[in-house]
């Protein structure tokens, strides 16, 4: 009854406010429930592709110690915003991490 249309609603107006994942994303982030924070960059980023929502996602990953996804992430980035420095001293960062020179 009302519930599911309360929760329909919540939901339609969630993917009308701009940036609403993206800050979700932050909370769970600073909150350390980093697989929260990793779905809400996700959709954020499907939503709206910024380089925020990049380096955000990586961020999320490398917490995870998943450098590689992180890794893999950024080249996207990269791809779509060539010559972004902010994605590429992220990526190299990571490989400084893993020891890569």
């Amino acid at each position: 009854g009302s519930g599911i249309l309360a929760e329909y609603g919540k939901q339609w107006y969630q993917r009308r406010v701009r940036g609403w994942k993206q800050q979700l994303g932050k909370c769970y982030y600073r909150l350390s429930l980093f697989r929260d924070a990793e779905k809400q960059f996700h959709s954020a980023l499907r939503q709206q592709s910024t380089v925020d929502n990049y380096l955000y996602l990586a961020k999320v990953y490398i917490r995870l110690d998943q450098p590689l996804a992180a890794l893999d992430l950024f080249a996207k980035g990269m791809e779509e915003f060539p010559g972004e420095v902010s994605l590429i001293i992220g990526c190299a960062r990571v490989h400084e991490g893993l020891g890569d020179t």
